[in-house]
């Protein structure tokens, strides 16, 4: 069956630049309006959907049994719906930050632990799992903690570039991974400043495999390493959206690391508290989670198999 990637066609800097134009003159009101029109469009195509029936096969992932194909699909939608909401407050609050947070509530344990860590004069390093609203909770992490670097994916597109810059423009410094992106990591630390990444989408170059939902993954480890080295604590802050616009933020934390005879050890065993926390905010909110890229091992090789076929077929036309 042929797939579009709807988002990936829409997703290109002229486009984009559109997009945030029209998202500076349209009140939050038409902007809910509209999405629901594009939730019903999208709806249409589902079958086609790249990324839908990528979402979907995760969740069946972690949902074996406790949802129906039609429920999941519905999942998927909900949170295809929540993420363009919250892209278009992303956008649309750009130039008016103090009216971006009216909307944000952080929960009372999450507060205390943003003045713990603001209070502490010492290194922390923030974890989120790819909820649709990640970019507001760290948004409301900057006006709050100084000297936030987050480490975002690698050789990003152009379109992600873009975002990026709206993101420095709400006070974060934004550096794709690499071995200076790591190394400007450690002087925060150091100077007791905050690292912020998310930590569920893989990351096939990983040498330790962790147990996600149970299977196989290569989610990221770095922030372990840098944790341990430094001797810092982790938080974990998630952000939840509702269809009108309104966040929440809520924090776990502080987790502190245990020393291993090996590196493996201590990379594997330390991230299995972490890894249970984000499989237990999924689990509680699926409908937030945009993980809509291949996430376990065998998805990979799936992939890499699939990928060794197209190459064949078209060699041989």
């Amino acid at each position: 069956m042929v797939q579009v990637d709807i988002d990936q066609t829409l997703n290109n800097p002229f486009l984009l630049q559109v997009l945030f134009r029209i998202t500076q003159t349209i009140s939050p009101k038409t902007a809910k309006g509209i999405l629901n029109i594009w939730k019903k469009i999208r709806s249409l195509f589902h079958f086609v959907d790249k990324l839908e029936q990528q979402l979907v096969s995760n969740l069946e992932e972690i949902f074996p049994s406790e949802y129906s194909k039609k429920e999941l699909r519905k999942i998927a939608s909900d949170c295809f719906y929540l993420r363009s909401r919250a892209l278009y407050d992303f956008y649309h609050y750009r130039n008016d930050i103090a009216a971006l947070r009216k909307h944000i509530h952080v929960t009372p344990k999450a507060q205390s632990l943003i003045n713990q860590i603001a209070q502490s004069n010492r290194g922390a390093i923030a974890i989120s799992p790819h909820f649709v609203g990640a970019d507001i909770v760290a948004i409301e992490l900057a006006q709050q903690i100084k000297n936030i670097q987050v480490i975002s994916i690698a050789n990003p597109k152009k379109s992600y570039q873009l975002d990026n810059q709206i993101r420095e423009d709400y006070g974060l410094r934004i550096t794709p991974a690499s071995m200076n992106a790591l190394r400007s990591a450690a002087k925060s630390l150091k100077a007791g400043g905050m690292a912020a990444t998310g930590i569920d989408r893989a990351f096939p170059e990983e040498h330790f495999p962790n147990s996600f939902f149970g299977k196989p993954a290569y989610l990221p480890t770095f922030y372990i390493r840098l944790a341990l080295r430094y001797q810092v604590p982790i938080y974990q802050f998630i952000g939840l959206v509702d269809g009108d616009g309104n966040y929440t933020m809520e924090g776990t934390g502080p987790i502190w690391l245990k020393k291993y005879p090996s590196l493996k050890e201590e990379v594997v065993e330390n991230s299995k508290e972490i890894i249970a926390l984000t499989e237990s905010a999924i689990q509680a909110h699926p409908e937030q989670w945009s993980m809509f890229h291949p996430l376990w091992a065998d998805q990979f090789e799936k992939e890499r198999v699939n990928h060794v076929t197209r190459r064949s077929n078209k060699k041989e036309s």
